[in-house]
């Protein structure tokens, strides 16, 4: 390896490509990286309230809720989903 005083005009063209395109790789990631979070997050944002209508159908199954319950959160469960598709549409 040489030292920098004795690099010549195309060794530091070569440097120069090989760190743009390192920077620009990183930018596509970050890029990457930020769309896959936002859709994750947005998928995220799908639950009503801490839980779904399936865990709500648990909740009834193991006893922790009676029938009236259930239908009672299960109606502003679908409410719930109904505003939050409304608003992305």
């Amino acid at each position: 390896m040489r030292a920098f005083s004795e690099l010549t005009a195309d060794d530091w063209g070569k440097i120069a490509l090989w760190g743009g395109l390192t920077v620009v790789a990183f930018i596509a990631l970050a890029v990457v990286v930020f769309v896959l979070r936002r859709n994750l997050r947005s998928d995220d944002s799908r639950q009503t309230g801490g839980f779904d209508l399936i865990e709500l159908q648990k909740m009834r199954d193991r006893g922790d809720i009676d029938e009236a319950e259930y239908k009672v959160l299960r109606t502003q469960a679908i409410a719930s989903m109904m505003v939050e598709t409304d608003k992305k549409h």
